[in-house]
């Protein structure tokens, strides 16, 4: 990340403008990018949905390839159906 950072710090220091809009603009992606990754990630991952709607995202209904009971989304999607 430093390396990234590093290198396209360079462009900070450019006389055009827009160089230095995008070196400026990849340095704080770089920076903020872990944050979402190590936070929402998981976070999204752990979310809880209820059956019926599940099963109306896939298109099957719940009865038929859902075991009742809370499960994550990432749980749910994870199970594959019954032969």
């Amino acid at each position: 990340m430093s390396v990234v950072c590093a290198g396209f710090g360079i462009f900070i220091l450019s006389g055009f403008p827009h160089t230095q809009r995008f070196g400026f603009s990849v340095v704080l992606g770089t920076l903020l990018s872990p944050l979402p990754a190590l936070f929402l990630l998981p976070w999204f991952a752990t979310i809880q949905m209820p059956n019926k709607i599940m099963g109306r995202m896939i298109g099957k209904t719940e009865s038929a390839y859902w075991v009742s009971g809370s499960l994550t989304v990432a749980q749910k999607v994870l199970i594959w159906p019954a032969p």
